[in-house]
């Protein structure tokens, strides 16, 4: 008997298998991964080796979309792939996380002609930078001038393409309000010989994402290499697009948004507890300066001070659930 699948079966087992076959590739590496962790921290970037390991393996084509050659994974597949890498090396799972997001994210808001050369350049398209608006772009004929100094740049050492906050502005700095009365802010995408990579990444934790200072004096990107930060239509229908619009102007709520944020505070503390118990009963294996266990406990205490996870996210939930919570009581 000839069974006939739907498109939206097809496409289901398709998306299962190709994630995991990319969930393969990373565990094919995490030896390699793992016997560079060390000279990965003490260098403070990824190795030679790991990074070509990722254009090898195409890994940082996991999230984008099959029909330009991507794996079409959700981002729910993409965190196996994340908390898969990071068993082996946290600095290294991060550094991915962030270009591989970033990598497939923009491609969502990009005119095909533009996604074309993008995708067709020597060594593809590898994205990282800062994304949140920082500083006012200058809107010209036909695009923006970018200037000013970024920083958190994690994924930059072996990205190809670096991307920059900004919102619109006149030539003597003022926002140019949209359609809505706010500030509209984009992200400015350019090659990263364009910009000033400083190098400068010298911390206690994390030490191998890379993630740099970079500095853009004057630069003009065209409007077709910028897309909106927040929102926006996609030039695309994949479910990562149609998700990224869920958060602005979508079904998710205020509460909603309160209760994330509640929950990555809540779990980089309990994590950083868990890490810290073995430190604690892990006796003198982890004070060593090479030692793996240490490791775990400098990178963790540096992972709970990402603003979007620090003691305050709590704070800021509060002001909202609160009052939620008094009109319950009423009922």
């Amino acid at each position: 008997m000839t069974q006939t699948l739907s498109r939206e079966t097809t496409t289901g087992e398709t998306s299962e298998a190709n994630a995991a076959d990319y969930l393969a590739r990373v565990r094919e590496i995490t030896p390699l991964i793992r016997a560079e962790a060390e000279t990965m921290e003490r260098e403070r970037k990824l190795t030679p080796a790991v990074a070509q390991a990722f254009e090898d393996k195409q890994l940082h084509m996991a999230l984008v979309p099959t029909d330009l050659g991507g794996g079409g994974l959700s981002p729910s597949q993409g965190m196996h792939l994340y908390e898969e890498m990071a068993k082996a090396d946290a600095s290294t799972a991060w550094a991915y996380m962030a270009s591989s997001w970033a990598t497939a994210e923009v491609l969502g808001y990009l005119e095909p002609t533009v996604i074309e050369k993008l995708l067709a350049q020597p060594g593809g398209f590898i994205m990282a930078g800062q994304l949140l608006p920082r500083h006012p772009g200058v809107q010209v004929d036909g695009g923006y001038i970018i200037n000013g100094d970024f920083s958190f740049a994690s994924g930059s050492d072996h990205a190809n393409w670096m991307g920059a906050g900004f919102f619109v502005a006149d030539a003597d700095g003022n926002p140019i309000l949209g359609e809505n009365g706010q500030p509209q802010a984009r992200v400015a995408m350019m090659p990263k010989d364009q910009v000033d990579l400083k190098y400068n990444w010298d911390v206690w934790g994390l030490a191998g994402t890379g993630s740099h200072d970079y500095s853009i004096s004057e630069n003009f990107v065209p409007a077709e290499y910028t897309i909106p930060t927040f929102g926006g239509t996609p030039t695309r229908s994949d479910i990562m697009y149609k998700l990224s619009n869920e958060f602005v102007g979508g079904s998710v709520t205020p509460e909603d948004l309160a209760r994330g944020s509640q929950m990555l505070a809540w779990i980089h503390e309990v994590t950083d507890q868990v890490v810290a118990f073995a430190h604690r009963w892990g006796g003198s294996r982890s004070i060593g300066r090479t030692s793996e266990l240490g490791r775990y406990v400098r990178d963790m205490h540096v992972a709970t001070q990402h603003l979007l996870v620090d003691p305050k996210m709590m704070v800021d939930a509060a002001a909202v659930l609160l009052p939620i919570y008094a009109e319950a009581a009423k009922a």
